[in-house]
């Protein structure tokens, strides 16, 4: 019985020491990346700014998950562009753009899980000596769970992060192709002249 009892007492002890030290936690989680794209910022803007774009590089397409469906609602990008999202293995959700302002910020809200899942980001353009830098910033709320609260301060960054680096060096790489596209395009025309 005692040491029923010592092994019931140790337990109970580390479940009220997760508990207490969750509390000194914050209550948000910031994930942030950043990338050169060789651009202007104005280009890469046209494509943060216009959520139909999105599927072209972002990680969450249906090249990852092929039961996705995108529809869209309100203007085709700047604030109030919307886009949903419905999948077996991603749920539901939405992305909202709430703040535009031209080739310099974009800020968006994030709803998944029937709201139960709310998250702000924000992009931010500054222009650099090799091109543009694109800064992504994810901000999230976590619930008063300890398990929750814990997760988000040791694991959202390496969780979430992996899918901002794909996610901009996709766009990197579309916007550069595009402009390599342009370029040569551009310069057929003035040969042939």
């Amino acid at each position: 019985m005692k040491v029923v009892r010592t092994i019931a007492l140790i337990i109970a002890a580390i479940f009220i020491t997760v508990f207490l030290y969750s509390f000194f936690l914050p209550s948000d989680y910031i994930v942030t990346r950043k990338i050169i794209i060789n651009s202007k910022k104005e280009i890469i803007f046209q494509y943060i700014n216009n959520l139909h774009s999105w599927e072209n590089w972002s990680s969450w397409s249906v090249r990852q998950d092929s039961t996705l469906k995108f529809s869209y609602k309100g203007p085709e990008s700047g604030i109030g562009a919307t886009q949903l999202w419905n999948s077996k293995r991603m749920g539901k959700g939405s992305i909202k753009i709430t703040k535009s302002i031209s080739a310099y910020l974009i800020e968006y809200l994030m709803k998944m899980d029937d709201g139960n899942f709310i998250s702000r980001g924000k992009f931010i353009l500054k222009q650099s000596e090799t091109g543009s830098e694109l800064k992504w910033i994810i901000i999230g709320k976590v619930s008063w769970n300890p398990i929750a609260k814990i997760f988000s301060y040791y694991y959202m960054d390496s969780f979430m992060g992996p899918d901002l680096e794909r996610a901009l060096r996709n766009l990197k790489e579309f916007v550069e192709s595009r402009k390599s596209i342009a370029e040569s395009r551009s310069s057929e025309l003035t040969f042939n002249e």
